[in-house]
């Protein structure tokens, strides 16, 4: 979270910090603040946390914790198709069918 907000070096912080999304004070300056949310807020081993809506900042009102898989759903750069009335990324579409994420694309 902070790298990807406050350090310019990551890869990600232009698509976080360099778009103005930061960590809420509560967070940034106390670690165990942010053990005891993440305790009490549903962290286990093998999710992520998510924040719920994507313009603001990681803080207690707008994260939670998600599977991995749910997540990569979420990204910017997915590419949503709508099928049958029904929308999922390619990437879905592409596993419900049977084919591989690459040929879905060609």
């Amino acid at each position: 979270m902070k790298a990807r907000c406050y350090n310019q070096n990551q890869n990600s912080y232009p698509i976080y910090g360099g778009k103005g999304i930061t960590v809420c004070k509560e967070w940034l300056d106390d670690f165990n603040n942010f053990f005891q949310w993440a305790m009490q807020n549903g962290y286990a081993d093998g999710l992520t946390i998510e924040r719920k809506d994507g313009n603001k900042g990681y803080c207690p009102e707008n994260c939670e914790w998600i599977p991995k898989e749910k997540q990569s759903s979420n990204l910017c750069t997915n590419i949503v198709v709508e099928h049958n009335g029904e929308r999922r990324t390619l990437a879905d579409w592409a596993r419900i069918y049977g084919v591989s994420y690459s040929e879905s694309r060609i």
